[in-house]
């Protein structure tokens, strides 16, 4: 859980960056509160110009690449996390999962899995599954914000395919089992259920 014994809280991305894993891989939240592994988000996206990919976009590709994230559900407590990703540019999945995070940021916007500022883009590819989590706030995996200052810019969520399964809220008032969204968001496949 640490590098070069500095704490990993989370990986910033602010240029164009693909990850791909040779193999079926999972990267998980550190098992309790004194672990300093991914304490906070896995990854933030911090500039609108950056095009984080995760994953191997080529479907022809015939070994398992499957990255896994893991939020480690089982430290569900009064101990704060964060969603797995969020972004303020564009977001690229291929061939991922996400699940079992529980997102209980007080006052935080929501998107157990996800969180897409306004003006950023969510593209869900190649059987990407998102499964298992749960928010405090609204959007039980997803969540797509908007400009508060002048209801503008909305996050956009673009599904070419996968799953978003099993997903819920449990904050008093909240909405979005599955996704919760301000901005567009377009269907080409996929499916949507026990959210």
């Amino acid at each position: 859980d640490e590098y070069n014994s500095t704490p990993v809280y989370y990986i910033p991305i602010s240029d164009n960056t693909t990850i791909i894993s040779s193999k079926e891989c999972t990267i998980s939240r550190g098992k309790d509160e004194s672990s300093n592994f991914f304490d906070d988000y896995f990854f933030i996206i911090n500039q609108e110009s950056a095009n984080f990919s995760l994953g191997v976009s080529d479907e022809s590709y015939t070994t398992s690449c499957r990255i896994i994230l893991d939020g480690g559900s089982n430290i569900k407590s009064d101990y704060f996390t964060h969603q797995i990703i969020s972004t303020n540019g564009t977001v690229n999945l291929y061939d991922v999962t996400i699940q079992n995070n529980y997102y209980n940021y007080p006052n935080g916007p929501g998107g157990a899995a996800v969180y897409v500022y306004s003006n950023a883009v969510l593209n869900i590819n190649n059987e990407c599954i998102i499964q298992n989590n749960i928010s405090k706030q609204n959007g039980g995996a997803i969540y797509a914000d908007i400009a508060y200052s002048d209801n503008t810019n909305p996050g956009k969520i673009v599904m070419y395919d996968g799953i978003i399964r099993n997903n819920k809220t449990e904050g008093e008032g909240t909405c979005g089992g599955g996704i919760c969204t301000y901005g567009e968001i377009i269907i080409y496949s996929g499916k949507i259920y026990n959210n």
